[in-house]
């Protein structure tokens, strides 16, 4: 329960995270969806 805590204490800790973890989505599926979508047309 204390390590939630403090995880949610500080604003950076959970933002950075966040923000890699949504980077790294968009990014892999991107270009994924793109091509495959340029395929299928």
């Amino acid at each position: 329960m204390s390590s939630f805590s403090f995880f949610l204490e500080p604003p950076e800790n959970p933002s950075l995270p966040q923000q890699r973890r949504h980077h790294r989505l968009p990014q892999p599926s991107s270009p994924s969806t793109t091509e495959t979508t340029a395929n299928g047309t």
